[in-house]
Protein backbone atom coordinates (compact mmCIF):
# COMPACT_ATOMS: atom_id res chain seq x y z
CA UNK A 1 0.00 0.00 0.00
CA UNK A 2 2.12 2.55 0.93
CA UNK A 3 4.75 1.83 -2.66
CA UNK A 4 1.46 2.30 -4.69
CA UNK A 5 0.30 5.73 -2.76
CA UNK A 6 4.31 6.68 -2.73
CA UNK A 7 4.28 6.19 -6.68
CA UNK A 8 0.74 7.47 -6.63
CA UNK A 9 2.02 11.02 -5.21
CA UNK A 10 5.42 11.02 -7.12
CA UNK A 11 2.57 11.01 -10.57
CA UNK A 12 0.70 14.03 -9.33
CA UNK A 13 3.75 16.24 -8.77
CA UNK A 14 4.92 15.31 -12.01
CA UNK A 15 1.71 16.18 -13.69
CA UNK A 16 1.44 19.09 -11.33
CA UNK A 17 4.68 20.53 -11.87
CA UNK A 18 4.39 20.73 -15.92
CA UNK A 19 1.03 22.89 -15.56
CA UNK A 20 1.28 26.38 -16.36
CA UNK A 21 -0.36 28.92 -14.05
CA UNK A 22 -3.73 29.43 -14.79
CA UNK A 23 -3.57 33.48 -13.51
CA UNK A 24 -1.03 35.97 -12.81
CA UNK A 25 2.39 34.34 -11.37
CA UNK A 26 2.88 34.59 -7.96
CA UNK A 27 6.56 35.43 -6.44
CA UNK A 28 6.08 35.94 -2.92
CA UNK A 29 4.46 33.02 -0.58
CA UNK A 30 5.07 34.77 2.68
CA UNK A 31 2.15 35.29 5.05
CA UNK A 32 -0.42 33.25 6.65
CA UNK A 33 -3.02 30.89 4.94
CA UNK A 34 -5.76 28.45 6.01
CA UNK A 35 -6.89 25.45 3.87
CA UNK A 36 -8.92 21.88 3.16
CA UNK A 37 -7.36 18.76 2.65
CA UNK A 38 -9.17 15.40 1.64
CA UNK A 39 -7.32 12.16 0.67
CA UNK A 40 -6.50 8.45 1.90
CA UNK A 41 -4.92 6.83 5.07
CA UNK A 42 -3.06 3.53 5.21
CA UNK A 43 -3.51 2.56 8.93
CA UNK A 44 -1.67 -0.25 10.61
CA UNK A 45 -2.34 -1.05 14.60
CA UNK A 46 -0.35 -3.32 16.44
CA UNK A 47 -0.55 -5.18 19.63
CA UNK A 48 1.29 -6.28 21.82
CA UNK A 49 1.77 -10.02 23.91
CA UNK A 50 -0.47 -10.19 26.64
CA UNK A 51 1.63 -12.34 29.25
CA UNK A 52 0.83 -15.15 31.62
CA UNK A 53 -2.23 -13.97 32.63
CA UNK A 54 -6.39 -15.40 33.58
CA UNK A 55 -7.35 -16.70 30.47
CA UNK A 56 -8.81 -19.88 30.68
CA UNK A 57 -11.45 -20.76 33.28
CA UNK A 58 -12.01 -23.64 35.45
CA UNK A 59 -14.09 -27.03 33.79
CA UNK A 60 -15.19 -30.49 34.20
CA UNK A 61 -14.68 -33.34 32.40
CA UNK A 62 -18.52 -34.98 30.46
CA UNK A 63 -20.25 -37.82 32.96
CA UNK A 64 -19.69 -40.57 34.21
CA UNK A 65 -16.57 -38.41 35.77
CA UNK A 66 -16.45 -35.72 37.87
CA UNK A 67 -13.08 -34.31 37.21
CA UNK A 68 -12.60 -30.91 37.31
CA UNK A 69 -9.49 -28.94 36.13
CA UNK A 70 -8.79 -25.71 37.85
CA UNK A 71 -8.46 -22.06 35.64
CA UNK A 72 -5.23 -22.05 34.21
CA UNK A 73 -3.19 -18.59 33.25
CA UNK A 74 -2.20 -17.89 29.52
CA UNK A 75 -0.52 -15.61 26.77
CA UNK A 76 -2.27 -14.05 24.23
CA UNK A 77 0.13 -13.74 20.91
CA UNK A 78 1.02 -10.50 19.44
CA UNK A 79 -0.98 -9.60 16.38
CA UNK A 80 -1.77 -6.77 13.87
CA UNK A 81 -4.46 -4.95 11.51
CA UNK A 82 -4.47 -2.75 8.81
CA UNK A 83 -7.24 -0.53 7.16
CA UNK A 84 -7.77 1.83 4.16
CA UNK A 85 -10.29 4.84 4.62
CA UNK A 86 -10.68 8.07 3.73
CA UNK A 87 -9.67 10.90 5.58
CA UNK A 88 -10.37 14.63 5.32
CA UNK A 89 -9.99 18.26 7.31
CA UNK A 90 -8.61 21.75 7.40
CA UNK A 91 -5.00 23.49 8.45
CA UNK A 92 -3.61 26.94 8.87
CA UNK A 93 -0.16 28.01 8.50
CA UNK A 94 2.30 30.37 7.85
CA UNK A 95 5.25 30.97 5.24
CA UNK A 96 8.52 33.15 5.30
CA UNK A 97 10.50 33.18 2.25
CA UNK A 98 13.82 34.43 1.82
CA UNK A 99 14.12 34.19 -2.03
CA UNK A 100 14.06 30.76 -3.01
CA UNK A 101 13.47 29.25 0.28
CA UNK A 102 10.53 28.83 2.23
CA UNK A 103 10.31 28.15 5.95
CA UNK A 104 7.17 27.66 7.45
CA UNK A 105 4.69 26.32 10.15
CA UNK A 106 1.66 24.78 10.23
CA UNK A 107 -1.41 22.72 11.57
CA UNK A 108 -3.45 20.48 10.78
CA UNK A 109 -7.08 18.12 11.87
CA UNK A 110 -8.59 15.69 10.37
CA UNK A 111 -11.63 13.05 10.81
CA UNK A 112 -10.86 9.66 9.71
CA UNK A 113 -12.45 6.65 8.44
CA UNK A 114 -9.95 3.81 9.91
CA UNK A 115 -10.69 0.77 11.79
CA UNK A 116 -8.49 -1.86 12.02
CA UNK A 117 -9.04 -5.49 13.68
CA UNK A 118 -6.81 -7.84 14.77
CA UNK A 119 -7.06 -11.26 16.46
CA UNK A 120 -4.58 -13.09 18.74
CA UNK A 121 -4.97 -16.78 19.67
CA UNK A 122 -3.98 -17.91 23.36
CA UNK A 123 -1.87 -20.64 24.75
CA UNK A 124 -2.26 -22.07 28.42
CA UNK A 125 0.66 -21.59 30.10
CA UNK A 126 2.81 -24.30 30.09
CA UNK A 127 1.21 -25.16 25.86
CA UNK A 128 0.43 -28.66 24.77
CA UNK A 129 1.04 -30.36 28.56
CA UNK A 130 -1.71 -28.51 29.79
CA UNK A 131 -5.17 -29.67 29.32
CA UNK A 132 -6.72 -26.92 28.43
CA UNK A 133 -5.10 -26.07 25.16
CA UNK A 134 -7.21 -29.45 24.45
CA UNK A 135 -10.47 -28.22 26.06
CA UNK A 136 -10.67 -24.81 25.42
CA UNK A 137 -10.27 -22.38 23.13
CA UNK A 138 -9.70 -18.53 23.95
CA UNK A 139 -8.65 -15.56 21.69
CA UNK A 140 -8.59 -11.70 21.99
CA UNK A 141 -10.69 -9.98 18.93
CA UNK A 142 -9.54 -6.05 18.78
CA UNK A 143 -11.18 -3.27 16.80
CA UNK A 144 -9.33 -0.03 17.26
CA UNK A 145 -10.62 3.00 15.52
CA UNK A 146 -8.77 6.10 14.65
CA UNK A 147 -11.39 8.66 14.51
CA UNK A 148 -9.17 12.33 15.04
CA UNK A 149 -5.46 13.06 13.90
CA UNK A 150 -3.46 15.93 13.88
CA UNK A 151 0.18 17.61 13.87
CA UNK A 152 1.93 20.69 14.88
CA UNK A 153 4.59 20.83 12.02
CA UNK A 154 7.62 22.70 9.99
CA UNK A 155 8.07 23.29 6.82
CA UNK A 156 11.02 24.01 4.96
CA UNK A 157 11.55 24.21 0.68
CA UNK A 158 12.04 25.77 -2.57
CA UNK A 159 9.75 28.10 -4.62
CA UNK A 160 10.06 28.75 -8.57
CA UNK A 161 7.36 31.34 -9.23
CA UNK A 162 4.57 29.85 -8.61
CA UNK A 163 5.29 26.29 -7.48
CA UNK A 164 6.73 25.07 -4.36
CA UNK A 165 8.10 21.63 -3.27
CA UNK A 166 8.88 21.10 0.63
CA UNK A 167 9.77 18.65 3.57
CA UNK A 168 7.53 18.48 6.50
CA UNK A 169 7.61 17.23 9.97
CA UNK A 170 6.88 17.81 13.51
CA UNK A 171 4.40 16.20 16.32
CA UNK A 172 1.42 13.85 15.77
CA UNK A 173 -1.54 13.00 17.82
CA UNK A 174 -4.21 10.60 17.09
CA UNK A 175 -7.09 9.65 19.10
CA UNK A 176 -8.37 5.97 19.32
CA UNK A 177 -11.35 3.77 20.70
CA UNK A 178 -9.79 0.31 20.97
CA UNK A 179 -12.70 -2.66 21.63
CA UNK A 180 -11.03 -5.69 22.66
CA UNK A 181 -13.23 -9.16 23.07
CA UNK A 182 -11.91 -12.20 24.63
CA UNK A 183 -14.32 -14.92 23.02
CA UNK A 184 -13.76 -18.57 25.19
CA UNK A 185 -15.34 -21.59 23.27
CA UNK A 186 -15.31 -25.14 24.90
CA UNK A 187 -14.76 -28.06 23.35
CA UNK A 188 -16.49 -31.53 23.34
CA UNK A 189 -14.88 -33.06 26.33
CA UNK A 190 -16.34 -30.25 28.85
CA UNK A 191 -19.63 -30.50 30.64
CA UNK A 192 -21.23 -28.14 28.73
CA UNK A 193 -19.45 -28.22 25.14
CA UNK A 194 -19.52 -25.85 22.72
CA UNK A 195 -20.53 -23.07 25.08
CA UNK A 196 -18.90 -19.49 23.96
CA UNK A 197 -18.25 -16.69 26.52
CA UNK A 198 -17.59 -13.21 25.13
CA UNK A 199 -16.74 -10.64 27.07
CA UNK A 200 -16.29 -6.82 25.56
CA UNK A 201 -14.25 -4.00 27.23
CA UNK A 202 -13.80 -0.14 25.40
CA UNK A 203 -10.94 1.79 25.95
CA UNK A 204 -10.25 5.60 24.39
CA UNK A 205 -6.45 7.13 24.65
CA UNK A 206 -4.36 9.75 23.13
CA UNK A 207 -1.43 8.55 21.07
CA UNK A 208 1.67 10.99 20.57
CA UNK A 209 4.07 10.76 18.17
CA UNK A 210 6.33 12.34 15.25
CA UNK A 211 5.13 12.90 11.90
CA UNK A 212 7.22 13.57 8.18
CA UNK A 213 6.74 14.06 4.70
CA UNK A 214 6.97 15.84 1.60
CA UNK A 215 4.03 18.26 -0.14
CA UNK A 216 4.14 20.78 -3.48
CA UNK A 217 1.70 23.58 -4.03
CA UNK A 218 0.89 25.40 -7.40
CA UNK A 219 -0.12 28.97 -6.98
CA UNK A 220 -3.79 29.14 -9.05
CA UNK A 221 -3.58 33.40 -8.65
CA UNK A 222 -2.45 35.65 -5.83
CA UNK A 223 -4.54 34.17 -3.20
CA UNK A 224 -5.26 30.71 -4.55
CA UNK A 225 -2.91 27.35 -4.49
CA UNK A 226 -3.68 23.66 -5.33
CA UNK A 227 -1.24 21.31 -4.00
CA UNK A 228 -0.99 17.30 -2.51
CA UNK A 229 1.20 15.82 0.33
CA UNK A 230 2.42 12.28 1.41
CA UNK A 231 3.32 11.85 5.24
CA UNK A 232 3.90 9.18 7.21
CA UNK A 233 3.20 8.64 10.72
CA UNK A 234 4.38 7.11 13.95
CA UNK A 235 1.80 7.64 16.60
CA UNK A 236 3.79 5.72 19.17
CA UNK A 237 1.73 3.06 21.43
CA UNK A 238 -0.41 2.98 24.51
CA UNK A 239 -1.85 0.57 27.15
CA UNK A 240 -5.79 0.08 26.77
CA UNK A 241 -7.71 -1.24 29.81
CA UNK A 242 -8.45 -5.07 28.26
CA UNK A 243 -10.86 -5.79 31.04
CA UNK A 244 -11.00 -9.36 31.70
CA UNK A 245 -10.94 -12.80 29.72
CA UNK A 246 -14.16 -14.24 31.18
CA UNK A 247 -16.38 -14.03 34.20
CA UNK A 248 -14.83 -16.37 36.52
CA UNK A 249 -12.37 -13.54 36.37
CA UNK A 250 -13.94 -10.78 37.11
CA UNK A 251 -12.88 -10.42 40.90
CA UNK A 252 -8.74 -10.32 39.32
CA UNK A 253 -7.00 -7.52 37.92
CA UNK A 254 -8.26 -6.34 34.63
CA UNK A 255 -5.81 -7.05 31.79
CA UNK A 256 -3.97 -4.42 29.71
CA UNK A 257 -3.89 -4.10 25.93
CA UNK A 258 -0.74 -2.44 24.36
CA UNK A 259 -1.09 -1.18 20.84
CA UNK A 260 1.38 0.87 17.86
CA UNK A 261 -0.34 3.07 15.66
CA UNK A 262 1.01 4.08 12.52
CA UNK A 263 -0.54 5.70 9.41
CA UNK A 264 0.75 6.91 6.01
CA UNK A 265 -1.42 9.20 3.92
CA UNK A 266 -1.70 11.40 0.42
CA UNK A 267 -4.16 14.31 0.63
CA UNK A 268 -4.93 17.21 -2.00
CA UNK A 269 -4.74 20.20 -0.57
CA UNK A 270 -6.78 23.69 -1.32
CA UNK A 271 -5.40 26.82 0.14
CA UNK A 272 -6.27 30.68 0.48
CA UNK A 273 -3.96 32.93 1.55
CA UNK A 274 -4.92 36.01 3.94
Amino acid sequence: MRKSATCAYIGFAFLAGSWPALGEERTDWSGLYVGLDAGAAWGRSEFSSIDNVPLFPAFAVLPPSTLTFPASNGTVAATSGNDTNAMGGGHAGYNWQNGGLIFGAEADFDVTGLRQKAVGAATPTGGSTNVHSIAQTVTAEYSARANLEGSLRGRIGFVQDYFMLYATGGVAFAHVKLDTTFVDVNSTLIVSPGAISTVTASDSAIHTGWTIGLGEEWAINNSWSLGAEYRYSDFGTQTYDAGFAHPDFASSPRLSSKMKFTTSQVTVRLNYRI
